[in-house]
């Protein structure tokens, strides 16, 4: 439902179902997705960080980091209870947290409590008319929320679009009844092979393997259609929340079978459909998992796609990072956190938090230096007056010769001066409102815009090390981590490689611009232009 002010401007409801539109589409860009965890995940990380710190895989110091980083997530989050239990909170992170002492299990208790009435609260603050919560701040509590609860993004998606709703409460109130009527179950997976060829005594004395015969019989039952000749099929009960998380999970399942194929010196052959199926779902799931998002544009603006000769440090970083987008999630944490670090340390570089730490902030600062212009120029494509106006004209102008760095300059000079920009969509005045902000504020805004980078960077890295040096494959955040972390990546990694190919600029050189235009922000007579941050 869309609403707007007397003004003709979206009130805060529609802002707010607009941004969550955003965040639950899988094809938003990276400037206007979801960069962080809900506050119930984010301390549940915190705890299970707690027991990796005493097997020795992550540091008190990490630990010590993480919890600051909830205690400032925690500050506006309104969620986060009254003052009692936010002083509680507060106490607890501020505290020596060691697995099973009295500290770690009141942070479980509080937890517990946190999870069981979070939406609430957010309704509860909705309510208040002399205080309401700011539409970005809603929708990004509430739709990390859900996402971490487990939903797919598709689901989500499907679920906001249908929504008919009258407040930022009401709102609230829908997304507790979704919770509340969509409760983990279980599915029936179904992954259809042609062949497991060369190693049949394994094959059928697993217990998940069904023979041809019944493999026909549950795709006819399913009202499935299949192309070819069936040669039988593996078939698992997963729990998920959606049929869409359903077929991650057996995404995940057929990583792992073909990954144990290879172990066998019979090379076995496992020759699938591209597809596996959700019983109660008629149509089938692609095999390859929807891309993460991680995009390079630059390599495609500038014909480098398939430039490959060379063995540069960005084409071994690319290389490491390409699991990012449909790679099993190990593998695609493991290489992009290499790609980040093979491009952003030098031999030379110390810190006393550690190296990978410098890394992640590098990587963030100069992926928040990239939002302004990225927000700016897609304002300026969805600028559409219907009489033209003196920017119209000046796009016009442009037009043909025009860079991004051109149009973007364009419309944030029209917002600084107290214009409003013709748009069509929700998603773009929202945009607009967030520009708005940054324009009156930049150094505090891009401030708080980097922490989020630093603390999306940060988890990587952190899960990296989970991976790697813990051997933790499945773990629950992991797959919340590529879904905030990899987009940013890309984006990272698309102004790293426009900086090689367009400035012939090296990744630590534009991470140490980026780190000096931010803090630069705070002077009268030297703040660059915010759509030259990285220039």
């Amino acid at each position: 439902m869309t609403t707007t002010q007397a003004s003709g401007r979206p009130d805060g409801l529609a802002l707010a179902l607009a941004r969550l539109d955003d965040f639950f589409d899988v094809n938003s860009p990276w400037h206007q997705r979801l960069w962080d965890c809900g506050l119930v995940l984010g301390l549940r990380e915190l705890s299970d960080a707690v027991e990796w710190v005493e097997h020795k895989t992550l540091s008190p110091g990490t630990l010590s980091w993480l919890a600051r980083d909830l205690e400032r997530l925690q500050g506006p989050d309104q969620g986060a209870g009254d003052k009692v239990l936010r002083q509680q909170l507060q106490r607890v992170l501020r505290s020596t947290l060691k697995h099973g002492n009295a500290h770690h299990r009141m942070l479980n208790e509080i937890i517990t409590r946190l999870d069981d009435g979070y939406l609430n609260r957010w309704e509860l603050a909705a309510r208040d008319e002399n205080r309401p919560p700011s539409p970005e701040r809603f929708a990004r509590a509430v739709g990390a929320h859900l996402l971490d609860a487990g939903f797919s993004q598709r689901f989500l998606h499907h679920w906001v679009k249908n929504l008919q709703v009258l407040s930022l409460a009401d709102l609230s109130i829908e997304a507790q009844k979704l919770l509340g009527s969509n409760l983990p179950r279980t599915f029936d997976v179904l992954i259809p092979f042609a062949a497991v060829s060369n190693d049949q005594h394994n094959r059928d004395s697993d217990s998940a393997w069904r023979p041809a015969k019944y493999v026909n019989e549950w795709i006819r039952e399913n009202q499935t259609h299949i192309e070819g000749r069936l040669g039988g099929g593996f078939e698992y009960t997963v729990t998920a929340r959606d049929s869409h998380m359903a077929a991650e999970e057996g995404r995940e399942i057929v990583d792992r079978l073909k990954a144990r194929a290879t172990y066998s010196r019979k090379q076995t052959h496992l020759r699938d459909f591209g597809v596996l199926i959700v019983r109660g779902r008629s149509e089938p799931f692609p095999l390859q998992r929807p891309g993460r998002g991680t995009f390079v544009l630059s390599l495609v603006r500038e014909q480098k796609l398939y430039a490959v000769q060379e063995r540069t440090r960005l084409d071994n970083a690319l290389e490491l990072a390409a699991p990012m987008n449909h790679g099993s999630i190990a593998t695609a944490v493991s290489g992009g956190w290499s790609a980040v670090e093979t491009l952003l340390l030098r031999g030379d570089d110390e810190s006393e938090e550690g190296r990978g730490v410098l890394a992640a902030d590098r990587m963030a600062a100069l992926t928040a230096c990239s939002w302004p212009r990225a927000e700016l120029t897609k304002l300026s494509h969805a600028h559409k007056p219907t009489v033209p106006d003196r920017l119209a004209h000046q796009m016009s102008v442009l037009l043909g010769e025009s860079t991004n760095r051109d149009r973007a300059k364009l419309a944030a000079e029209w917002i600084n001066s107290g214009n409003s920009l013709a748009l069509a969509r929700l998603s773009d005045f929202a945009s607009e409102e967030r520009m708005r902000k940054l324009l009156a504020s930049p150094s505090a805004t891009l401030g708080e815009v980097k922490r989020h980078m630093v603390s999306a960077m940060r988890r990587l890295y952190r899960h990296r090390n989970l991976v790697m040096h813990g051997g933790a494959t499945h773990l629950d955040t992991l797959s919340m981590t590529l879904r905030t972390v990899a987009p940013l990546v890309g984006a990272g990694l698309d102004r790293i490689a426009h900086a090689a190919i367009v400035q012939q600029s090296t990744p630590v050189e534009l991470a140490s611009r980026a780190e000096l235009h931010l803090n630069l922000l705070r002077s009268t007579t030297e703040a660059p232009l915010l759509v030259d941050l990285l220039e």
